[in-house]
């Protein structure tokens, strides 16, 4: 079972962490999960313009960018 955890995700320290995500698919499915949540349907509502992954130790961070007008 995935799970989130509180934040608003605008910066590291209220990243919103992914919980129970199982290997790289399963986090990058959770991720896209997540932000269609949050920002309703990708590619009608929202275009995403950019995104980066940012290591830090053992955590991995990701940006995203995206435009309303998409």
């Amino acid at each position: 079972m995935i799970t989130y955890t509180k934040g608003n995700g605008t910066n590291k320290r209220s990243a919103i962490k992914i919980i129970g995500a199982h290997g790289e698919f399963d986090g990058i499915d959770s991720e896209y999960n997540l932000v269609s949540l949050i920002f309703k349907i990708i590619k009608k509502d929202w275009t995403l313009l950019w995104q980066e992954l940012y290591l830090d130790g053992e955590r991995a961070y990701r940006l995203i960018i995206k435009d309303e007008d998409g």
